[in-house]
């Protein structure tokens, strides 16, 4: 058994018991610029297919509680999930989001001092990102000193909202080194079995493939409108954002080159969240 388009079974990747993803090579041509004259020409482009297929010839496909095939795993319960208990994209099923409960209003202080237990600095780091994310306010880097003291400080930093516009453009020091970061998220994310959601192809001919995960308005580089740009974690562990990125297709960017970027505070926030890191028990 195979994809839809009767690809061989191999080459072919497994996610969970019985449920595989296609990476035939295919490929397309893909207008492009050519040569000195800026000539546009058919240039041929090729990916993996990428289609996911259930195949129980050589195990039992994996099911979820309620009955349904599965599609992917909780990482917080570890039980296999079809779509619907666990929606696309989401990290944890919907029985384990409802058991977690949203902070209250004015319970900050405790859930930072329970933060500030945390062994792992970067972990520590992250943690107090999802808290401080979700009640920012103009004491939000005097708040994450006290979380994390091994962070090097310069008084008078002040919290700047991602989406709203801040001039003048350019880079924002934030005082973690993003680039530990990264590498410290790859890690456990190879651990825990945590997909990229995205991949990257870079070049004239967009011949350099990466994967990685996309974090909206997480860069620490404002450009000339003076909004945040996006940030790309790549699963070497590097943090880089892409000059005039196109979403060729769902999940692929494409873009002639990339460069080192920062990781602000809610982009520490998100990675957090899709780590399904939870805080420790009071």
């Amino acid at each position: 058994m195979g994809c839809s388009l009767g690809h061989p079974v191999e080459p072919r990747e497994r996610v969970i018991p019985g449920l595989y993803r296609c990476l035939v090579p295919m490929t397309i041509l893909v207008p492009q610029p050519v040569g000195p004259g800026g000539a546009v020409q058919p240039v041929p482009m090729t990916y993996p297919h990428g289609e996911m297929y259930y195949d129980a010839s050589i195990e039992p496909i994996a099911i979820c509680p309620c009955g349904q095939y599965a599609v992917t795993v909780c990482g917080n319960c570890r039980r296999y999930r079809c779509p619907t208990c666990q929606p696309a994209g989401g990290q944890v099923c919907v029985d384990c989001a409802a058991e977690i409960a949203p902070p209250t209003e004015g319970d900050r202080e405790g859930l930072l001092a329970r933060v500030a237990r945390i062994p792992d600095p970067t972990e520590r780091l992250l943690q107090a990102a999802m808290v401080l994310d979700q009640d920012p306010g103009d004491d939000i880097y005097a708040a994450l000193y006290r979380v994390c003291p091994f962070l090097p400080f310069l008084p008078g930093m002040v919290y700047w909202e991602p989406l709203e516009p801040v001039f003048p453009p350019g880079p924002q020091w934030v005082p973690w080194d993003s680039g530990m970061v990264g590498r410290w998220f790859a890690g456990r994310a190879a651990a825990q079995g945590l997909r990229p959601g995205f991949e990257i192809t870079e070049g004239r001919v967009f011949a350099q493939t990466a994967y990685g995960w996309r974090l909206l308005a997480g860069s620490t580089v404002r450009e000339e409108d003076g909004f945040t740009d996006t940030a790309f974690l790549l699963t070497s562990g590097a943090v880089v954002r892409a000059a005039a990125p196109e979403e060729r297709r769902p999940g692929m960017i494409a873009t002639r080159r990339t460069e080192p970027t920062g990781l602000n505070l809610p982009a520490l926030a998100e990675l957090g969240g899709l780590l399904g890191l939870r805080l420790p028990v009071a």
